[in-house]
């Protein structure tokens, strides 16, 4: 009785560790957001786990270095049909809602507080803390200007001292289009 036990086991814990791997950890990687907007003016981001766009495209994308373009690989000299208010629009009275999955903190809502001028200010929540930070476009680049964690109050920091200077986007948008942070890092536009 027991020679046949112990096969039986050892095939559940097989199965039972089978089942425990991984299956989308390649496809994990890559996250293709829908938007739609509803009649009450809210914006509601899906983020969806899956390739279906680059599946249907033929896209052969696996690794970072592949689906990246280099910005010496492209020519800065071309006109570009986007701007960063295609991309960066301030609406005042508007919720964004992201959806996410395999975190618990993957799912969060951004709201816009304040809009002075050629800034605005945001306070997103995920569940587990609020940040607020400001956003300024300006001279055809999109730059993070503020930002306080853990601010569970309302206060409009548009006009406060800076305390940081991250360019998050800048024009022309097309392929190439390179800049450098504070730090020195590198940034670029690899898609359009």
């Amino acid at each position: 009785m027991r020679r046949k036990v112990i096969p039986v086991i050892i095939f559940a814990v097989a199965v039972f560790l089978a089942g425990c791997g991984n299956k989308n950890s390649e496809e994990d990687k890559n996250i293709h957001v829908d938007t739609n907007i509803n009649n009450n003016n809210v914006v509601t981001n899906n983020i969806d786990n899956t390739l279906k766009e680059e599946k249907n495209t033929g896209s052969k994308e696996t690794t970072k270095e592949n689906s990246t373009t280099k910005p010496e690989e492209s020519n800065n000299n071309h006109k570009s049909s986007y701007s960063i208010d295609d991309y960066f629009k301030f609406k005042e009275n508007v919720k964004y809602s992201y959806a996410g999955t395999n975190s618990e903190y993957a799912e969060y809502v951004t709201y816009v507080d304040y809009i002075n001028g050629n800034k605005v200010q945001l306070r997103s929540n995920n569940g587990g803390t609020e940040t607020v930070t400001v956003l300024q476009n300006n001279n055809g680049e999109i730059a993070k200007k503020f930002e306080r964690n853990e601010c569970y109050y309302r206060e409009n920091f548009t006009n406060k001292p800076y305390n940081v200077s991250e360019v998050l986007l800048k024009e022309p948008l097309v392929v190439g289009t390179t800049w450098k942070l504070s730090d020195g890092s590198k940034r670029y536009i690899s898609r359009v």
